[in-house]
């Protein structure tokens, strides 16, 4: 799980166009894929305006970019949930 510095130093260093992997819509979801300050590369997923879900972590861009095609897929069923790396447990959108 995140400590509250870390991820206070992700939100106010974060540039989030410094490295953007992806951005897509599926939907009401929204899947984005890009290089934090903190984590490395993150993909967090969100529906309309309700709960963000960082639902993968990776070592790589390459990683990264696999990933990200992976959460624009799952997301077309339409999921209700997904499991959170930030929190270790699933979180309902």
């Amino acid at each position: 799980m995140d400590n509250l510095m870390g991820l206070i130093f992700g939100i106010v260093c974060n540039n989030h166009d410094a490295d953007l992997v992806g951005r897509d819509q599926v939907d009401d979801y929204t899947i984005d894929t890009c290089l934090t300050a903190d984590q490395g590369y993150e993909t967090a997923v969100w529906v309309a305006d309700h709960n963000m879900v960082i639902v993968a972590r990776y070592a790589t861009r390459e990683e990264a970019v696999l990933g990200h095609r992976e959460w624009v897929d799952r997301c077309k069923s339409h999921p209700r949930s997904a499991y959170s790396v930030q929190f270790e447990r699933d979180i309902l959108f």
